[in-house]
């Protein structure tokens, strides 16, 4: 009989390899991957039941944000909302803000837990909440990708009587454009080389309309209209001067005028000579002074000018020349609005915002029939 041998002429080897590989190692393999299959399904199982689970929210709620843990709050934004953003990493969070009885604003945030699912935190004792469900908001992929930034703009309580009750819109948020699923119209025919550094289509978006006559109220301009305007754009510089553009569908009825006038102080002075020499001034009303005069264009008491056009209000100074703005080359769409830092500022301290790191401007477009807001 001959002597089986091994020879081992492999390089760097062993003579033990040639039998094989050890089956205890070879046995962990399958082991591992039912593991990891079983932890990688507790998780979409979790992230399912979170998403698709009813969510407590307080009921006067008018801002709700994804916050995931590498979003970069800006500044001015609630204190609440870092601390809580810090302490959940690496797991988002949804930062809120709502209204108290008393009409005061404040932050809350709900983050995840594994033992009650969701986790509310404020420094407001909450006793209301209305139930929605994450994926009532956003989809899949924005949890994903990207954040998102829902709203309620009648839990302000803006005073537009064409706010539907309950409206709320919102959308993803990526590279400086929030996409909403708030539906608009295209918006008017108005002439959009002239938009100046603000501009509102106060057709498409007549719930912005009472925020606008409240900022302009604070500059001493009390619009007091029974009918707003189809458009009004406005030029507003550091000397607190101001010029407004409103334009209508239809043209303006002398009692329109009067009361436009009226709201901006217009009178006219009436100076009568008594028996005896003396001069006294009677103050006329719009209504006579406009029916009284051929003229288009007042001069008020602080130096700005009215000026009335068959369709077209212009008022403030009139010298201020406005040039057109142009939207991002990435921002698509038809202007419905544009706002400047100070005008989007009055905004947001309305909101509880304040002190906030602002872009120069917003731009509201209409894109496919929906609400897309772009920064620059």
């Amino acid at each position: 009989m001959r002597k089986s041998s091994i020879q081992d002429k492999a390089p760097h080897s062993g003579a033990i390899l040639a039998y094989g590989s050890s089956s205890r190692a070879y046995a962990w393999g399958p082991v591992a991957a039912l593991i990891s299959g079983f932890l990688l399904l507790t998780l979409i199982a979790f992230g399912w039941r979170a998403l698709s689970s009813p969510l407590s929210l307080p009921e006067s709620t008018y801002l709700l944000l994804y916050i995931r843990p590498s979003l970069q709050l800006p500044a001015g934004s609630p204190e609440l909302w870092r601390e809580k953003q810090a302490e959940a990493k690496p797991w988002p969070i949804l930062g809120g803000l709502a209204l108290d009885e008393n009409a005061e604003h404040y932050a809350f945030t709900i983050s995840p837990s594994l033992l009650s699912l969701w986790k509310f935190s404020s420094k407001q004792e909450i006793k209301n909440f209305e139930l929605k469900t994450l994926l009532s908001f956003a989809g899949w992929k924005d949890y994903l990708k990207s954040t998102w930034l829902q709203i309620w703009p009648g839990n302000l309580g803006t005073g537009s009587a064409s706010l539907e009750s309950g409206l709320h819109f919102g959308g993803p948020i990526s590279k400086g454009t929030w996409y909403t699923d708030l539906k608009v119209p295209a918006g008017s025919d108005a002439d959009q080389n002239y938009l100046d550094q603000n501009f509102l289509d106060v057709q498409s978006l007549p719930y912005i309309w009472p925020i606008v006559e409240s900022s302009l109220r604070r500059r001493g301009i009390d619009l007091n209209l029974a009918v707003p305007p189809a458009t009004i754009s406005w030029i507003d510089n550091e000397q607190d001067q101001i010029k407004l553009t409103l334009n209508f569908n239809e043209p303006l009825s002398a009692e329109a005028r009067a009361q436009l006038a009226a709201s901006v102080g217009l009178v006219e002075k009436q100076l009568y000579s008594l028996d005896d020499g003396t001069v006294i001034t009677e103050l006329i009303t719009p209504v006579q002074a406009l029916s009284q005069s051929s003229t288009d264009h007042w001069r008020l008491d602080d130096g700005k000018s009215l000026i009335f056009g068959e369709n077209t209000v212009i008022l403030g100074n009139v010298e201020q020349i406005g040039t057109k703005v142009e939207p991002p080359d990435n921002c698509t769409g038809k202007i419905l609005a544009i706002f400047d830092r100070n005008t989007l500022a009055t905004f947001l301290e309305r909101a509880g915002f304040e002190k906030m790191d602002l872009p120069n401007r917003t731009y509201w477009m209409e894109d496919g029939n929906k609400l897309k807001i772009c920064t620059k």
